[in-house]
Formats: structure tokens, C-alpha cells, sequence
């Protein structure tokens, strides 16, 4: 066998700076229909020779080139072995090699340390290199790999010269791209540093828009969540800055409500949606009232409907056994009024909230109400929850059934906290927004504000009213008795309400004899407060006339109309205004089925009365202003997880705008009665200060009711609901 020596660098030298004898016989590239040269002769050609090379074997490499080819003709190894770069030249078949029909060129690295099966196949898993014919060569650096491109250092690169195709046999995992922490190499002698310039630097952001979302994550944290703008400057003020608008906050809304929507669909879990809103259920084995259970918190969150209507519809309306159709109602109400505490809990079991969307979690409150504050057996809970949850999106069961699971273990720490001495554990407790408690507590005090936390979530009492214009006290009193009824006269604020009456057994309402008395209109359902403030607003003597502003469905026009009857013998000249003209029409149909006189019924906006009334002047007039509703929360649970603190502050500016209007439309020596259903300060007593203080409250006196500066009602067990009533007097 001929000695081979190695290629030469251009200055002679061998790649680790020795000087080297001269090579044999150079190696050729076959092009097609043209004649062989040596990479010499074409570097000469091109004006890049660096002298006359001796004589002899060839090497294998260009006089310039940065990569050696230390094989023998034939395949073999300098000792006479198996080549380890694979077949010979004459060995290979049609196609293999480099695709000019030459041998398949490549290098070795530190020695014998590379085996047959390091290398590199392009993407269809074939031999060579992956790059195109214009790739470049990496010359190798320090053992751990290649570290730069030559095409970066000097115009001596053979990146030109290298034919197509040649596989290069560099190790990937040595390849680097990404400005790692090692320097690139790019030329001189093994172990030596590139300059300082051909040196990747690190990603530097001009501003902070150039931070996308993978470079905020890796600079947070290798496990970082996807970054959602946390850094912004402005995040949650465009709203307020340019409210209406579709600030980057509210486009980011939409956009996880529709990737919501999107996943879902993909899943083939989305659920099949009735016209009446209820959702034709996957095959599961979950027990009838939890899915019309299911069915009415879901209804209820999506169009934003009161619990016991969507009840009356889904529940009482089924086929259910009468226990079924109570656990039914439980679970609905139970929920509702736990809604946002029970989320906190679902989202403490999840790794990210995101995960569990609105439909499954719909599920997986229904159990997660039974571990937590039903106290319900671990594997009844968990086995029906997994069962709701595969109804709604079968594709999500095995996350339901572990969140479950994980509620189940931590169920030990709620409320987690001590609710004597931490707020936030005592909101939880009683299932009300931390906001609210706090605030409850400073308008109410901490023993009654824990007491109306407590009694919010008991059953409403039901109470009843005779409607004097169609029946007696006693014909209703005979009705409920012949089905073992008992009739009580109700006591609000410590005072009886002529014909208020409290049901002790609900479930009578079911019976056809008393479904006949609300046709006929002579009893309706009204709380107890709700009447004794309707029992006050027309005074000791008959007013000539009466306006009604806010009459909304038309039940305190009814009692009003209904007292007067009771009282004075006759109905009085009433007008009813509201804003909405839906209501006004379904307030003529009531008052119509009641038999309550109407002299007008109005639609306008109170706030600016004058708009509707003109210069129209009343003996007495009653402003049943909008409020929070607080004072309801037995009967409409799902209020305290709907409203937040600027809806307090914005329905009272509409309230005392509707109290500043009507004083201008009541005569002088006339009532002016205002009224809410709610327990805030800023809502009662803080708005009749408010008015007061007002240039159009400087006209009126504060006139006591029953002998007490107003009307507040209480929140206890068995109670009513507490409501809040004034009455000013206008100054002759």
C-alpha cells in the first residue's frame, strides 16, 4: 500500500501546526460528460493555488481545505482493516455515495473513537448529507463537537468547492445553533477560541414588545406557563382608558372563549344543545336528579336566569320522584349559591384552570358541593361526579375523576383558614365573594353580618298574600285547610301585615284547588317585608293620587291597589312607570288577572321623569328603586356571584338620580317614599343621607313609619327577607 501523508493546510502545515511530508496522488471527482481535475488544478484555475504540491498517494483533501480524507483506495484502513466509513468505492452500487458517482467522503473524529453507525441520513432516511448542494462543511474544534461555519471565517472556505451531497459524518448532538453557552470555533488550531466576532450573541430585546411568549418563558423559568402579557405596563387599564372599546384584554376574552370552543369540538365532546337551552346527555350512569341538576346550573350560567325559574321549568315540570325532584332542587340552589367558592376549590385541584372548560366544570360543581358542604360519602360523590362529567364530554372523565379526587384529599382543609379570625376563610365558609364579607362586615357589624352570611343560605320561608280585591282572608284560609294546610299571619319587622300569611308546607301549592286561587288571582306569592312597606306607602288617608316609579312586574302595584281596597273601600288613582316595555306589559296583564285599577302605565326613564310626566304633581309618590338585591339572597342565590363593587356604586348613582327626579313630582305636603331590597349603607341609610343633604332633598323632612325613622328588616332564621324603606314629607 502506498504511504499516505496528511493534507496540508495552506501554510503548509498539518491540522495540528506540524509540518507535514508531501502527499501521493490526489483523488478526483467525476463530473458528468466533463474530465476529472483535482481540486488543486481547480484551485488553480480559479487563481487560489498556494504552490506545486509533490507528487504521490493522494490524501484526499483540497490544497485549502480544513477537512482531511485519510482513506485508502479501496475501502481499507491505513492497517490494512474494513474501512469504518463503509463500503469501497468499487463496492458501492448505483446510487450510493456521493451523488456524482465518486466514494462517499466524510472524516473521522479523535481517532477510532467513531463506529459504523455514527453519521447522518438526509430526511427520507437516506445515506449524506442533509444539507443542499450550497450547505457548508463544520470544521471540527474540541472533543465536544463542531462549533462554527466556515463560511464565517476566511475567503479560503471550501464551502464552494465541496461537492453535493458528501456527507460530512459530524455528530448532531455537537451541532450547534441556538448562541449556547460554548463558542463557536471557526479556524487555527484545534482548541483554540473563534474571534471574539464571529462569536453568536445572546437574543437582546430592543423594547419590550420583542419579548414573545418562548423567550419570557425561558427567562421566568424552564417550566414557565405560556406568557399571557403578566409584564405589560397598561394590563388591565385599557378598559378603563377607552371603555367600550376592544382593548387588548377583551380581545384576549374572546379569543380563550373561542380556543375553548375550538378544543372542545376537536375533542368531539361539545354537547347537544336543546332550542329550551337543556343538553341531550352522552350515555352515563348518573343518577336523574344530578342531571337535572346539571341541566339547571347550566342553563342558569349561560343565560344568566334566576335558579328558581329555570327549577319550575326543569325540575317541577319532570317525571322525577318527588325525593328526586327535592335532592334535584338542593343540588341546583346548593350550587348556585356556592358557585364561585366551589371554582376556587376546582381550581386549586388543577394544575392549570384553563384545562377544566366551562361545561365539564358545570359537572364537577355538583360534586364537588356534595364533598365540600354536603359532606357526602367520598365514592357516591366521586362515582357521580365521573358520571356527569362523561355525559357532558366523555372524552374528559379521567380529568373529572382525578380532580375529584385530589377535592377529596384536601376537603380536610377547608375552609382553608380560621373563619374567626381570617375573612377570606369565613367568605368561604359561607360561600360569599371575599369582597362582599369585608364590606358587610363594616356596614352591618361582625355578629350581624355573620349571622346574615349564615341565614342567606338557609330555605326562603313562603309567604302569601290575599289579594282584597278578589277573595277574603278567610276563603283562602278554608282552601289550605282542606288539604292539611296551616295558614300563620306573618310578622315583619315585628309588626302583622293585614293578609300576609305564611305557608308552612310549600308542597300545597301542587294541589289543583290552590293552583285555581292563583289563576283566579286571589292570593299571589309575596315576601313578608315586601308587603308591609307596599301596607305603608299610602298613609293614613286616601291619596288623591299615587305615582308608582320602577313598577317593574306589577306585585307592589297589586298590593297597593289590594291595601287601599282593605283600608278605604276603593282602589286609588295609580300610574305605574318603567323602563322596560316588556314589563309594563306584563304589568297590565297582572294587574288586569288581579283586578287592579290602573290610570295610566308609562314607559320612560325615570331618571329624567319630566321626559315622561311633564309638570304632572302627586299626593304621594314610591320610588322602588333598583338595588343590589342582597336582602334576597335566599330567593336568588346566584346574585351574590354576579354583582361586584362598582355595580354597587353605579346602581346607587341611579338610585338617588330616580329619588332627585320624583321629588320634583310630588306636591307640597305629599309623601315621597323610597324603598330597596338590599342591606348596604351606600344603598340605605347612606341614601337617605345622601338625598337629604341634596339640593332637591333640602325641600323634604324625614317622616317617621310605625314610629321608627324607617323601615329595616333583619335578616334571622324564619324571617322574612330584609328589605328598607324612608318616607320623606315635602315642605308647604
Amino acid at each position: 500500500m502506498a504511504e499516505r501523508q496528511p493534507g496540508k493546510n495552506r501554510d503548509g502545515k498539518d491540522r495540528k501546526g506540524r509540518l507535514s511530508g508531501q502527499g501521493g496522488e490526489r483523488r478526483s471527482f467525476s463530473r458528468p460528460g466533463g474530465e476529472s481535475r483535482t481540486r488543486s488544478e481547480r484551485a488553480a484555475g480559479e487563481g487560489r493555488g498556494h504552490g506545486q504540491r509533490a507528487k504521490g498517494p493522494s490524501s484526499g483533501a483540497a490544497p485549502g481545505s480544513r477537512i482531511k480524507d485519510h482513506r485508502p483506495a479501496g475501502g481499507a484502513s491505513f492497517d490494512g482493516r474494513p474501512s469504518r466509513f463503509g463500503k469501497g468505492k468499487e463496492e458501492r452500487g448505483r446510487g450510493e455515495g456521493s451523488r456524482f458517482g465518486g466514494a462517499k467522503r466524510g472524516f473521522s473524529r479523535g481517532g477510532d473513537k467513531r463506529d459504523d453507525k455514527r453519521g447522518f441520513g438526509d430526511r427520507d432516511g437516506r445515506a449524506g448529507d442533509r444539507r443542499s448542494s450550497q450547505g457548508a462543511d463544520r470544521r471540527e474544534g474540541s472533543k465536544g463537537g463542531f462549533k462554527g461555519r466556515p463560511d464565517r471565517g476566511s475567503k479560503g472556505s471550501d464551502r464552494a468547492s465541496r461537492p453535493a451531497g458528501a456527507s460530512s459524518n459530524r455528530p448532531d448532538r455537537a451541532r450547534s445553533f441556538d448562541g449556547g453557552s460554548k463558542p463557536r470555533r471557526f479556524g487555527g488550531a484545534k482548541g483554540k477560541a473563534a474571534p471574539k466576532d464571529h462569536v453568536r450573541k445572546a437574543f437582546v430585546p430592543r423594547n419590550k414588545k420583542a419579548f414573545n411568549e418562548r423567550q419570557i418563558a425561558r427567562l421566568v423559568d424552564d417550566t414557565a406557563g405560556i406568557y399571557r402579557g403578566e409584564l405589560d405596563p397598561k394590563l388591565g387599564q385599557r378598559t378603563k382608558i377607552a371603555p367600550g372599546r376592544n382593548t387588548r384584554e377583551k380581545l384576549e376574552e374572546l379569543r380563550e372563549v373561542e380556543r375553548e370552543k375550538r378544543a372542545e369540538e376537536k375533542k368531539g365532546g361539545a354537547p347537544n344543545t336543546n332550542e329550551d337551552g337543556t343538553v341531550r346527555f352522552y350515555k352515563n350512569a348518573a343518577s336523574p336528579a344530578r342531571l337535572a341538576a346539571l341541566q339547571v346550573t347550566r342553563i342558569v350560567r349561560m343565560r344568566e336566569a334566576y335558579a328558581q325559574e329555570v327549577i319550575e321549568t326543569v325540575v317541577d315540570s319532570s317525571d322525577m320522584s318527588e325525593a328526586d325532584r327535592a335532592f334535584a332542587t338542593l343540588l341546583s340552589l346548593g350550587v348556585v349559591s356556592t358557585y364561585g367558592v366551589l371554582d376556587e376549590v376546582i381550581n386549586r385541584a388543577l394544575d392549570r384552570p384553563a384545562d377544566a372548560f366551562s361545561d365539564v366544570r358545570d359537572a364537577l360543581r355538583i360534586s364537588t358541593y356534595e364533598l365540600i358542604f354536603l359532606g357526602k360519602q367520598p365514592h357516591a360523590a366521586i362515582d357521580q361526579g365521573v358520571e356527569l362529567v362523561r355525559a357532558i364530554s366523555p372524552s374528559a372523565h379521567g380529568l373529572g375523576n382525578a380532580i375529584l379526587h385530589r377535592i377529596e384529599r384536601m376537603r380536610g382543609e377547608f375552609p382553608f383558614g380560621d373563619p374567626n379570625t381570617d375573612l377570606d376563610a369565613l367568605a368561604r365558609v359561607y360561600a360569599f365573594p371575599k369582597w362582599m364579607t369585608r364590606r358587610l362586615v363594616e356596614d352591618m357589624g361582625a355578629k350581624d353580618a355573620a349571622t346574615f352570611l349564615r341565614v342567606s343560605n338557609d330555605p326562603a320561608p313562603l309567604f302569601i298574600a290575599v289579594n282584597a280585591l278578589k277573595a277574603t282572608d278567610g276563603e283562602v284560609i278554608e282552601a289550605f285547610a282542606a288539604h292539611d294546610a296551616v295558614l300563620t299571619p306573618a310578622l315583619a319587622n315585628g309588626v302583622a301585615v293585614a293578609g300576609c300569611f305564611h305557608v308552612s308546607n310549600p308542597r300545597v301549592l301542587a294541589e289543583a284547588s290552590i293552583a285555581r286561587l292563583f289563576e283566579d288571582g286571589k292570593i299571589l306569592v309575596s315576601d313578608a317585608s315586601a308587603q308591609l312597606i307596599a301596607s305603608r306607602v299610602l298613609g293614613d288617608e286616601k291619596p288623591a293620587s299615587v305615582l308608582e316609579v320602577g313598577a317593574g312586574r306589577g306585585t307592589k302595584t297589586i298590593l297597593i291597589q289590594s291595601d287601599a281596597q282593605r283600608r278605604f273601600g276603593s282602589q286609588v288613582d295609580l300610574t305605574s312607570v318603567d323602563l322596560h316595555e316588556f314589563k309594563m306589559d306584563l304589568l297590565r296583564d297582572r294587574a288586569r288577572a288581579y283586578g287592579a285599577e290602573l290610570s295610566d302605565a308609562l314607559v320612560g326613564n325615570a331618571t329624567r321623569l319630566e321626559t315622561v310626566l311633564g309638570d304632572r304633581a302627586f299626593e304621594t309618590v314610591l320610588v322602588d328603586a333598583p338595588c343590589s338585591g342582597l336582602g334576597t339572597l335566599r330567593r336568588h342565590p346566584e346574585i351574590r356571584w354576579r354583582i361586584n363593587k362598582e355595580n354597587i356604586d353605579a346602581v346607587g348613582d341611579i338610585s338617588f338620580a330616580m329619588l332627585c327626579s320624583a321629588a320634583e313630582h310630588v306636591k307640597e305636603g305629599g309623601r315621597l317614599v323610597f324603598s330597596t331590597c338590599t342591606v348596604t349603607y351606600d344603598e340605605n341609610t347612606g341614601m337617605v343621607k345622601r338625598f337629604l343633604e341634596s339640593p332637591a332633598g333640602s325641600r323634604f323632612a324625614l317622616a317617621p313609619i310605625d314610629g321608627a325613622p324607617c323601615i329595616s328588616t333583619k335578616l334571622d332564621e324564619g324571617s322574612p327577607d330584609a328589605h328598607f324603606a324612608a318616607c320623606f314629607v315635602r315642605k308647604g
